[in-house]
């Protein structure tokens, strides 16, 4: 007889019936112990012709368990019901196998609730038949399909994607280009982030892989200037040990959002780690607000990649593609959230802030604040960004290509925005050091520090969150 995955299932549900009597076979042969022992300590007493009061001994009733056995009485009964929640699990893939549904060993195995049977055939049903449609009809069809999906969990969404030939991929794909095209708002705004949420934090390595190469929809748009770069998957990230550092910019305008990162980094070194989560996929998720609201991004780690760095944000560039991936992972959720990487091209340290945290934060004139107060704002753990001067019109959107001007040892870029790092009240005079998010990889230093004076020469705002 052959059985599912190498388990003889009927063996196990025997061991797991055991298990469920375990708790109360185990607490009657304690009491039967426990019980015997007491008779045997009492009449060895009394034949020692001695009272059992001037020993001390328990003259309660005979009862309870012992050390051995009591391990057994509390904790048997949990364990056979982790064992029947696998065991329906189990059973719920091997009836499906029957009817053209495949299933890895790691989605066999993970702890997930049973499959829904009759939910998942349902969704298989709809969403082929969706896809076998053409146009508008199906790309309003597939619209109607997402809160389907929506309400599978993790196994029964990596099976219905398994069952799916790489033509219904396409198909899907298809469909679902077609829906950003659609005027007058009828497509949700979040019905791409939520698809991808849905398909990203629930597949299996091989179907996540699959859907990758399939519905590139699923990825952040990118601008014109950078479509047809290919995608490349990045090294794990290293969220535990992210540092401000690693924050290198690339070829797109995103200085406002790098920046107010590392400003929240800068206020609360552990800022990364509570809003930037690793599944066991290989999938990240990354909290932002909008409206105050927080609002789950789930991303995959391949980004656009030139042939020996990320192409937009990255880690330490000496590394190649062995540095820091963490910061492009971070990007591309947020260009998620923004609608593509074009929409994060253009803002300020206030609105990158805002998004990050949930939180108000102010824009003001640079002139309102003195180094006193920036200080203050600094060791009270309030994030802090400046917006350089030159070009004061327009949004701070340039990238490497901008203008420098010469302050001392120092260069700063025009309409540039950069994290307020440190104030140093005892130098004389006191200084500034602000960082540049082009980091260690720009064609200027990482670090600058200017006098009051030249800060307020240079730089026309702060954000201050």
């Amino acid at each position: 007889m052959t059985t599912y995955c190498g388990f003889h299932l009927e063996k196990v549900q025997q061991l797991q019936s055991a298990l469920a009597d375990a708790p109360s076979a185990a607490s009657a042969l304690a009491a039967d112990i426990r019980n015997a022992a007491q008779r045997a300590e009492w009449i060895s007493v009394a034949a020692a012709g001695m009272s059992p009061h001037q020993l001390g001994l328990d003259r309660t009733e005979p009862g309870g368990t012992t050390p051995g056995l009591t391990p057994i009485a509390e904790e048997a009964g949990g364990v056979a019901a982790e064992v029947q929640r696998r065991l329906d699990h189990l059973r719920s893939c091997r009836s499906l196998v029957a009817d053209g549904f495949t299933f890895t060993g790691d989605e066999a195995f993970q702890d997930l609730p049973p499959i829904d049977a009759a939910k998942l055939k349902k969704a298989r049903t709809d969403l082929t038949g969706v896809l076998a449609k053409d146009g508008l009809e199906r790309t309003l069809g597939l619209l109607g399909v997402l809160e389907e999906i929506h309400g599978l969990n993790a196994g029964e969404t990596d099976a219905l994607v398994a069952s799916l030939s790489d033509d219904q991929l396409d198909r899907w794909e298809e469909g679902m280009d077609l829906a950003r095209s659609i005027p007058f708002g009828l497509v949700p705004d979040d019905a791409f982030d939520e698809l991808a949420n849905d398909l990203f934090t629930r597949l299996g390595a091989e179907q996540r892989e699959r859907v990758t190469g399939h519905l590139p929809c699923l990825q952040p748009p990118l601008d014109s200037d950078h479509t047809g770069h290919p995608l490349a998957e990045l090294p794990p990230a290293d969220i535990d040990a992210a540092t401000i550092e690693d924050i290198n910019q690339g070829e797109i305008g995103d200085c406002w959002f790098l920046a107010s990162i590392a400003a929240e980094m800068t206020a609360d070194p552990d800022f990364v780690k509570k809003h930037m989560v690793a599944n066991d996929n290989g999938t990240y998720t990354v909290t932002f607000y909008k409206d105050g609201k927080p609002v789950q991004v789930t991303v995959d780690s391949s980004v656009p990649y030139d042939g020996s760095s990320a192409e937009f944000a990255h880690g330490d560039p000496s590394w190649g593609r062995n540095g820091p991936s963490w910061i492009a992972i971070y990007e591309k959720a947020f260009a998620q959230f923004r609608g593509g990487y074009g929409d994060t091209e253009g803002g300020y340290g206030d609105e990158g802030m805002e998004a990050l945290t949930g939180r108000d934060a102010d824009r003001k004139d640079s002139d309102d604040l003195s180094f006193d107060e920036i200080a203050r704002n600094l060791q009270d753990g309030t994030p802090m960004t400046a917006g350089s001067k030159e070009h004061t019109t327009g949004h701070l959107w340039w990238t490497k290509e901008q203008e420098k001007v010469e302050v001392g040892d120092d260069t700063v870029v025009s309409l540039h925005e950069y994290t307020v790092v440190g104030v140093d009240l005892g130098a004389h005079p006191p200084t500034v050091k602000l960082r540049n998010p082009w980091g260690s990889g720009g064609s200027v230093d990482e670090f600058i520090t200017m006098t009051e004076d030249e800060f307020h020469d240079h730089f026309n705002e702060l954000s201050v969150g």
